[in-house]
């Protein structure tokens, strides 16, 4: 027994999945931490092998760390998978080949309903069953608008009562196979 992730009598050692998230915070519903049951979508490839958008859970233990019911295993130490993984998770059938379609308008822009729409990307990582950890540091890939009101000389804002602003692209897609966030 020893504290090194070495395998134990040439079983399969299981892919240890951990993300954190880069940027400044309040840009997400939940700054810069995962929410309870957030999900990731994560893809591991080698040669000749290729899983496809596994569907990846936090845990209760630790911000960072995700779990599957189905683990991408290394059958040895030494064989290299890369894995890339975005946020949020759609199941296979609810995208196109890869691409998420979505709407930024007012529906979506709740504290309920944004994350739905906070398209996250991280870069690919290599692993190998001697080094099974794979961190993620997820990016954003959309814009957020703030807007601050200040009042002037000729404005008076506590008689504001609506704004409204124009030529807006609120449809889009993401594609979660290069990270790619387009306008339509």
């Amino acid at each position: 027994c020893s504290n090194n992730d070495e395998p134990l009598n040439n079983e399969p050692i299981a892919a240890r999945i951990t993300a954190n998230i880069n940027g400044v915070s309040e840009t997400r519903a939940a700054g810069t931490e995962w929410g309870a049951n957030d999900e990731i979508g994560v893809t591991c490839s080698s040669e000749g092998t290729s899983y496809v958008n596994v569907k990846y859970t936090k845990t209760e233990e630790g911000n960072g760390n995700f779990a599957t019911l189905t683990p991408f295993y290394f059958s040895d130490v030494t064989t290299e998978k890369s894995f890339t993984a975005y946020y949020p998770y759609k199941a296979t059938e609810d995208m196109t080949e890869g691409v998420i379609s979505g709407s930024t308008a007012a529906t979506n822009q709740t504290s309920a309903n944004q994350p739905d729409i906070d398209y996250l990307w991280a870069d690919t990582q290599t692993a190998s069953g001697g080094t099974p950890n794979v961190t993620f540091s997820f990016a954003h890939k959309m814009s957020k608008l703030t807007l601050k009101f200040k009042q002037g000389g000729d404005v008076t804002l506590s008689s504001m009562q609506k704004y409204k602003l124009s030529s807006l692209v609120l449809e889009g897609t993401f594609n979660t196979t290069n990270g790619t966030a387009a306008a339509k």
